[in-house]
């Protein structure tokens, strides 16, 4: 998985999007989901996005994996839907400063 996310091709961020999207449902079906963050999923899904609850669930946090093929126009678009639906949108980036994927040795 680390290369997978170090090294994203077209091909990976496909993969990734559908690992966010089972992770989300598994977590889901053991109630630690919220119906907020359900819809925060579907949303994401429905542009094409995978979005996924994040920290200890029960209607807190959640993230939306922009592929590099998604348009501004589709982003805008997925944030105003957030928006409207009185979600907060925090944009951030992977990958900067601050943020590391380390393989740790054996």
């Amino acid at each position: 998985m680390v290369e997978v996310i170090q090294q994203p091709s077209d091909a990976n961020y496909s993969v990734i999007q559908d690992l966010l999207s089972t992770n989300h449902w598994l977590l889901s079906s053991l109630g630690v989901s919220h119906d907020s963050l359900d819809e925060i999923h579907r949303l994401a899904r429905a542009h094409d996005q995978a979005g996924k609850l994040t920290g200890a669930g029960g209607g807190g946090l959640a993230f939306v994996w922009i592929s590099p093929t998604c348009s501004d126009e589709q982003m805008n678009a997925l944030q105003r839907q957030l928006t409207l639906r009185n979600y907060t949108c925090w944009p951030t980036r992977l990958g900067v400063k601050g943020v590391q994927i380390e393989e740790i040795a054996d």
